[in-house]
């Protein structure tokens, strides 16, 4: 959990899990911008972005270093997960929902993706019997 932010006033709050991209400058200030993900009812998911202001291009990138570092340091973070697509679900539109919306996210949290599309009833299941190496992933 980030605990302290030079320069500013730092409350976690809980659901929550910042991502932090690259720093940026405009003129004599400098942005970075931090998504995260939102814990929703009914079950899902909502992406929101802060954006923190600092009057300097290296106090920006402190805060970076220091969100990235602390993220990093989450034991129970997932980094490498198996996942499997039923190209008929979501009313047959299983994949495009993957590849719109879900790669996206991971690829914003750094979480690198095995994907199986499956092809036949039970093809999950056959595969992590015979074939998955579950060693290689998180989850």
């Amino acid at each position: 959990m980030v605990t302290h932010l030079p320069g500013t006033r730092w409350e976690p709050l809980p659901l929550l899990e910042p991502l932090p991209h690259p720093w940026k400058r405009q003129g004599p200030q400098s942005w970075t911008p931090v998504s995260y993900v939102e814990r929703k009812q009914p079950p899902g998911w909502k992406v929101r972005d802060v954006t923190f202001v600092c009057p300097e291009g290296a106090l920006c990138s402190l805060w970076v270093t220091t969100l990235t570092e602390h993220i990093g340091a989450l034991a129970e973070r997932p980094r490498r997960l198996l996942v499997y697509i039923n190209p008929y679900s979501g009313k047959k539109r299983g994949e495009r929902i993957y590849q719109h919306k879900v790669a996206p996210l991971f690829s914003r949290a750094n979480i690198s993706a095995h994907v199986i599309v499956t092809e036949h009833a039970n093809h999950a299941r056959d595969h992590l019997r015979t074939e998955a190496e579950l060693q290689n992933y998180d989850g």
